[in-house]
């Protein structure tokens, strides 16, 4: 069944928006270095939203079979919904928008390439300890086709490829962590010398004192601290009630000059044609020299405000729905080798623990770190376990130095950041 008839159907009920999800995968899991499974799996979705005035509906199925059905219940839901506050905007009728991201490489993967890349890791831990252990990883690729269709004719294709690697690497109670996710193939082997590498430096442990020091968080800490208080900070219809740090703060400078992050539907690991609404995907610039300019919206918060979506809505499932595209943290000048060195007594923290308690509308937290090191005079010294940092994350952006490396696992893109006067506790 293809996207139009189901749209045609769905758009005799109201203001129709669907999208059809096609995904094949492959997955390889090891345990304990061994290899446990090799599996393919092909899914596909439909997502059905329905709308008129202020109420709406939304069903979604994995069987397209079942569409006259997922409409059907799209439609119930929309009649026995409470009205929103406004009408349900539409995404303007637009051309066809593509984007094709196909690495011939991935497609023509194999299962012994797979058998080949996971014993190549083992290989590459085992050549710095040959006690050391896979703990965990997994090797996938993904093949996926997205088609979107609304019934003021916006429309957008998109088909990619993609490749995951996430390990954890061990010795006794010491694990270290780490993920990649490529558009195309990469160096898998890498991964198991650096965690190995990481491992054998985790041996030497020590205390951190408990007082106000400089802090490097890592990108894979930075990632999860931002998911959970920076980017709700931006979303549009938590500015407007009033959940938000920065709901009073448009045009006025809050962060650091050294600050600049956009939003970015059009580059990216997250790039996308449109949003799930079918709105073009665009560039937002957030914060600019420490300047709050914007914010995130879809269709109906911008319409509330009376200003036009910035391509940000994430679902079909709720309204307003408002997420990042490639939440992009703009780097720095210096290198991470170099904010380590000009640091006398700090701390480098890899990974965090107990973000999902930070407060995201104050901005305090107060995270473990099971993985860090200590800074003593410009170098990494020992690793640090059982220690916490305790700040406000707000008021540390005021007062920072970003690294030129730049990363990106998911929809956050960002250096390693460089905090002062942060709070240790041993």
């Amino acid at each position: 069944m293809d996207l139009k008839t189901i749209c045609k159907e769905a758009q005799k009920y109201g203001d129709a928006v669907v999208v059809l999800v096609n995904s094949n995968n492959t997955l390889l899991e090891m345990k304990n270095d061994e290899i446990t499974s090799i599996k393919d799996n092909e899914t596909q979705m439909l997502f059905v939203r329905i709308s008129k005035g202020k109420k709406f509906g939304y069903s979604s199925t994995p069987n397209l079979k079942n569409w006259k059905e997922t409409i059907a219940n799209a439609v119930k839901i929309m009649k026995v919904s409470k009205p929103l506050k406004q009408e349900i905007p539409l995404a303007s009728k637009s051309k066809l928008l593509k984007m094709r991201y196909i690495s011939n490489n991935i497609l023509n993967l194999k299962d012994e390439d797979f058998l080949k890349y996971a014993q190549d890791i083992k290989k590459s831990v085992k050549s710095v300890n040959s006690k050391f252990k896979i703990v965990e990883s997994t090797l996938s690729k993904i093949i996926s086709k997205s088609e979107l269709l609304n019934s003021n004719g916006a429309s957008s294709l998109q088909d990619l490829t993609e490749f995951n690697m996430t390990l954890a690497v061990g010795f006794k109670d010491i694990i270290e962590e780490e993920m990649h996710t490529d558009k195309e193939i990469f160096d898998v082997t890498s991964y198991g010398n650096t965690l190995s590498n990481l491992v054998l430096k985790d041996m030497k442990i020590g205390k951190v004192p408990s007082k106000k020091l400089p802090v490097i968080i890592d990108y894979l800490a930075l990632s999860d601290i931002f998911s959970s208080i920076l980017t709700p900070s931006f979303n549009g219809y938590n500015v407007l009630n009033k959940r938000s740090f920065l709901w009073d703060k448009l045009g006025k400078e809050v962060f650091s000059q050294n600050l600049n992050i956009i939003d970015d539907g059009l580059k990216g690991l997250e790039r996308q044609p449109t949003d799930m609404e079918g709105t073009p995907s665009k560039r937002t610039i957030l914060v600019e020299k420490g300047k709050i300019r914007n914010f995130l919206y879809d269709l109906y918060s911008a319409k509330l405000v009376g200003k036009k979506s910035t391509s940000n809505c994430g679902s079909l499932a709720a309204i307003p729905s408002i997420s990042p595209n490639n939440f992009k943290i703009l780097p720095g000048k210096k290198s991470t080798e170099e904010l380590v060195n000009s640091i006398e007594e700090g701390v480098y923290i890899r990974n965090v623990m107990g973000t999902h308690t930070a407060n995201p509308i104050t901005g305090d937290l107060s995270l473990s770190i099971p993985s860090g090191f200590y800074i003593k005079d410009g170098k990494l010294s020992y690793a640090i376990r059982k220690s916490m940092i305790n700040m406000n994350l707000f008021e540390a952006l005021k007062d920072i130095e970003l690294s030129k490396e730049v990363r990106q696992e998911n929809e956050i893109s960002s250096p390693n950041i460089k905090f002062n006067n942060i709070q240790l506790i041993s």
